[in-house]
């Protein structure tokens, strides 16, 4: 399962929806939140990303935050494969439920 809170994943859903660059003003109204909470959350997106080989979020001076083409198919990827939770094996249904 991908390690990745509420607000980074509502920040790639905006990136990823949008076909140019968003805006940093936008972001902060769309989600309510501050400029320097945009950046953080960006920060800890770009960490994210990188642990599974996936370049960070572009960022130009003036014209806000983009993902490519690229970058979109592959995070699209990393989060279908990350909804896919492993079956169990009986014996290992029996100690789950066991230690739950």
């Amino acid at each position: 399962m991908i390690n990745i809170d509420k607000n980074q994943m509502k920040l790639l859903q905006i990136l990823m929806k949008s076909e140019d660059y968003v805006p940093l003003s936008w972001i902060q109204d769309e989600m309510r939140i501050s400029r320097r909470t945009v950046y953080y959350l960006v920060n800890k997106a770009n960490e994210t990303l990188g642990i599974y080989a996936i370049d960070p979020i572009q960022n130009r001076r003036g014209k806000g935050y983009f993902l490519s083409e690229k970058q979109k198919e592959q995070i699209h990827n990393l989060f279908e494969e990350s909804l896919v939770e492993p079956s169990l094996h009986s014996e290992d249904r029996v100690q789950y439920l066991i230690c739950w």
